[in-house]
């Protein structure tokens, strides 16, 4: 049961919804007297607690704020998807989880590998290539050295 104290204005509503969708410590039986515990992550997903250290922050808005160039804009939403919330939540932390754990979590249990070295070399070719402010650069710069390190380059 979720209890919040509000004060007048407060929208007690997206408040539970948000707590709900967010609970970090539900139990599902798994027969018997086995039971697991699951986190679940902002997209509705369940994570096994054993792996709650990989569960952080994601960065998509905060990079999408930093940065002025479309391509990398787009950039930053193909590889910080919003509900994502293993690490940072971006492609890299995504990919150095599934190499770690052996669990895939792309589409139909697939790797992120491949759309990390796409990603790489869009960022590498395609962006890094036109005239950027230095913000621009050196984000670009970042995520092109996360990716890379992630894929063991």
């Amino acid at each position: 049961k979720i209890v919040k104290e509000s004060k007048k204005g407060d929208n007690i509503v997206d408040g539970i919804k948000d707590a709900e969708k967010v609970a970090d410590g539900v139990k599902i039986s798994k027969g018997g007297s086995e039971t697991i515990d699951y986190f679940v992550g902002p997209n509705g997903k369940a994570l096994p607690s054993q792996y709650k250290n990989w569960i952080g922050t994601n960065m998509q808005e905060e990079l999408l704020s930093q940065a002025e160039n479309p391509q990398l804009q787009n950039a930053i939403k193909q590889l910080y998807r919003g509900k994502s919330f293993i690490g940072d939540g971006g492609t890299a932390d995504v990919i150095k989880f599934e190499r770690e754990t052996g669990i895939m979590l792309g589409k139909n249990g697939g790797s992120h590998i491949q759309k990390g070295i796409d990603m790489a070399s869009y960022i590498e070719n395609k962006i890094l290539t036109q005239n950027l402010s230095e913000t621009d650069k050196a984000l670009a710069t970042k995520l092109l050295g996360d990716l890379n390190n992630a894929l063991g380059r």
